[in-house]
């Protein structure tokens, strides 16, 4: 579970890593901005969408491997 919650950091920070290395590249190089607010906006909701998304399939399916361990305990 602690290698989970590894990935899980490493992932979520990746698009934050993006926004500096843009906004650097942006200050070092003036010019139009890349995307307005808006799109960023919708850029992290469908990224940390997909991150809930992944999680609970992992959470359901541990659980299910829960519960077939327990079910051959029983019989």
């Amino acid at each position: 579970m602690k290698k989970f919650f590894k990935i899980l950091i490493v992932i979520l920070l990746i698009p934050i890593i993006f926004v500096i290395i843009l906004k650097s590249y942006y200050l070092i190089i003036p010019g139009r901005e890349i995307g307005s607010k808006g799109d960023w906006v919708s850029f992290a909701g469908g990224y940390i969408g997909s991150i809930i998304g992944l999680w609970g399939i992992r959470w359901q399916v541990d659980n299910e491997k829960k519960n077939k361990k327990r079910i051959i305990k029983v019989v």
